[in-house]
């Protein structure tokens, strides 16, 4: 395989809160010293953030399997069918009312992002070249994507309609559960949802369930092993096997804009539930973030 693919980092597993703002800021933010103040205020001032914490996962089936009594004589083939986004995002809108001095009266920047991206899999293989790897819009196998400049917009305040106010989401496209059989007939199979960072990063818990990945009875080596991926919506998704040049960045923005920004804006418009809580219920989404804020000039 030709040039250096960057060293393997492991993800490792989102942390229970925080935010993913990396920093940023204009001349038009800050406040002005001294004496004089011609736009002292009261502001309306208005910020969005958003960072998004994920692992590219595979959707797969046995394709072929042979048995025997020695162990030596079973051999599963799994089929890679294509892979998607398991994701945690983060993110805030406040509105707050200020009396700082400030060189204009208004002032407008908007929200752009920056790339955190792994180049291997939890169990250390690489998927392509150094060069396919190497622009910024790739997400490799994991990582996060952050806020780099938050939005922020400032104006005069208007006593009618203005009020304080600061709204988040921490949610996830996922759902992580378990299966139970009860000990008595008709033997019937349960199952629950747990908390969502249970084996982070880890593949072999394959899509199960109702999914847009497919609907078979059991996908991966599910059947195998707990807890597996419940309900899902699989972000990104790309067919067949993976490689670093399959990505763009088109579908990047098409993903943080649409499937992100705006769905979350809308709350749960996949019928049963796109977005859910770290416990495995439904999310209400965060009605006060608007993706038409974003700007992708710093991703190239």
């Amino acid at each position: 395989m030709p040039g250096t693919i960057p060293a393997p980092i492991v993800p490792t597993q989102p942390q229970a809160g925080g935010s993913f703002w990396a920093g940023g800021s204009s001349s038009g933010m800050d406040e002005t010293s001294g004496i004089s103040c011609d736009f002292s205020g009261p502001h309306a001032i208005t910020t969005q953030t958003l960072g998004a914490q994920y692992f590219r996962n595979p959707n797969y089936h046995m394709s072929a399997v042979s048995l025997g009594l020695s162990a030596a004589l079973i051999n599963p083939v799994y089929k890679v069918l294509g892979t998607g986004l398991l994701v945690r995002i983060v993110a805030g809108v406040t509105v707050t009312k200020s009396y700082d001095c400030y060189a204009t009266s208004a002032w407008t920047q908007n929200q752009t992002f920056t790339i955190n991206a792994v180049s291997a899999d939890t169990y250390g293989n690489a998927y392509g070249t150094a060069a396919e790897f190497s622009s910024a819009y790739i997400l490799g196998t994991g990582g996060s994507i952050e806020t780099l400049q938050p939005y922020y917009h400032r104006r005069p305040w208007d006593d009618a309609s203005d009020v304080e106010s600061t709204s988040a989401i921490i949610a996830f496209n996922y759902q992580m559960a378990v299966r139970s059989m009860s000990y008595s007939e008709p033997y019937i199979v349960t199952s629950g949802a747990i908390d969502a960072l249970t084996e982070w990063g880890e593949m072999e818990n394959g899509c199960y369930g109702w999914t847009a990945w497919g609907k078979s009875k059991w996908e991966g080596n599910d059947f195998l092993s707990d807890p597996h991926i419940g309900a899902s919506f699989p972000l990104y998704y790309l067919q067949n096997g993976y490689t670093y040049s399959q990505e763009s960045l088109g579908q990047l923005k098409s993903m943080v804009d649409y499937y992100i920004g705006d769905k979350i804006a809308n709350g749960t418009p996949w019928g049963a539930g796109m977005w859910f809580h770290r416990d495995g219920s439904f999310s209400t989404g965060l009605p006060a973030y608007d993706w038409k804020r974003h700007d992708w000039s710093t991703i190239t």
